[in-house]
């Protein structure tokens, strides 16, 4: 749930907000992964490393699925 849209389809809307409320109805012990959450994030690199003891904060107030500035 990344957000990516794929060629020809740049006005597409996604609703993930209802998305993500259904899948925790039904499987509510499911993590819902995304760069923006809403469940847990990406803190590693494309290989998936991370630094030893990375805390990773994060202000998601801002924060929208595929449109995540890490600065």
């Amino acid at each position: 749930m990344d957000g990516a849209k794929g060629e020809g389809e740049k006005d597409m809307e996604y609703f993930f907000d209802s998305w993500f409320s259904l899948i925790h109805q039904h499987q509510p012990g499911a993590i819902i992964f995304s760069d923006a959450g809403p469940d847990t994030r990406w803190i590693g690199d494309e290989a998936g490393v991370a630094g030893s003891t990375c805390w990773s904060l994060f202000n998601r107030s801002s924060a929208q699925i595929g449109n995540t500035d890490p600065m």
